[in-house]
């Protein structure tokens, strides 16, 4: 099922506004972002249909941060996916 079709993106805007409301930060875990959906009843697919629309729409920008071991910060040990809510007045004076 495309949740999006041409015209949809006011509704992807407010979801995606929605959601970083909600946790009250610029920045949030996929982790988080995939929960709050899944949450509302959205379907996996559904939610990273969602996610991969807004980034490609340059509503959010996706960033993986290592994380390291604390005793060795060379050894890498796995890894987080944010995505940041991406600022329409930056975006406007970048154009």
């Amino acid at each position: 099922m495309k949740l999006y079709k041409k015209g949809k993106i006011r509704k992807l805007k407010k979801l995606i506004q929605e959601v970083f409301k909600y946790y009250n930060k610029k920045t949030i875990l996929r982790k988080e972002f995939e929960e709050y959906f899944l949450k509302k009843g959205m379907t996996r697919e559904e939610v990273n249909e969602l996610w991969s629309k807004a980034h490609s729409k340059g509503l959010i920008e996706i960033e993986v941060i290592p994380e390291a071991d604390p005793n060795n910060p060379l050894n890498i040990t796995g890894r987080k996916i944010v995505f940041e809510l991406e600022n329409e007045e930056e975006k406007d004076e970048e154009e």
